[in-house]
């Protein structure tokens, strides 16, 4: 899925006088989250994803932007009234699955495969509502939400109970998803055969990688 935070954010900050525009704000995403997410890996899972980490991201987003005043203010203001915003705006504009998702899907349930999904999000609940706004939530028996477990990508142990709970072995598993820490390389130190979904081709040199351009493609190897 294509979640469009940046319109969010954009959104929230304009019902504070702040103005900017959508590109900025996403390029404000990519220059901050590195340092963001090595703090967060640094972490422990027990003081993951709590408000207050969360919080420094959009204070660290606020504070790149340029924003002058209480940025932690500002900062908690954006918590606080996220998922107001997210539900206030027009799906279409925050949310989308990418064109590739939904015949990836069919096929791989054509196959027989069991499918679930797991995800570095606040609950189970919160992660099946976004499955079903883009209506691809039937597809997922299994969904394995870090903020449920108490465990997030990339520790090895959030794979191993998703296996589990599919009911296949480590080994007899394939993981797909875009993110090369957490999702690649975290799966792969769970035991599973990971696959780096790479739209951009970013890493279209690293011969040592399993990955493909898009889900398309995905499901053609797999046949």
């Amino acid at each position: 899925m294509e979640y469009r935070r940046e319109e969010v954010m954009r959104a929230l900050l304009k019902e504070q006088g702040i103005e900017s525009t959508s590109s900025e704000v996403l390029g404000a995403y990519e220059t901050v989250e590195p340092a963001w997410n090595r703090l967060f890996s640094e972490l422990t899972d027990s003081k993951r994803f709590t408000d207050a980490l969360l919080r420094n991201l959009d204070r660290m987003i606020i504070k790149h932007l340029g924003v002058e005043g209480d940025l932690d203010q500002l900062a908690g203001y954006v918590q606080e009234n996220w998922d107001r915003m997210d539900r206030q705006l027009p799906k279409t504009l925050v949310r989308k699955p990418y064109q590739d998702a939904a015949p990836c899907l069919e096929a791989l349930a054509g196959m027989g495969l069991q499918m679930g999904i797991v995800s570095n999000i606040q609950s189970e609940e919160r992660l099946r509502q976004e499955l079903q706004n883009i209506d691809l939530l039937h597809f997922f028996p299994v969904l394995v939400a870090s903020g449920s477990v108490g465990i997030d990508k990339p520790s090895r142990g959030i794979f191993e109970l998703a296996a589990n709970q599919v009911g296949v072995e480590p080994g007899r598993t394939m993981f797909v998803g875009d993110d090369l820490e957490r999702d690649y390389y975290g799966s792969r130190a769970a035991g599973m055969n990971p696959v780096l979904i790479d739209r951009s081709r970013k890493y279209k040199l690293h011969s040592s990688l399993n990955w493909v351009s898009s889900l398309e493609e995905l499901s053609r190897r797999i046949a």
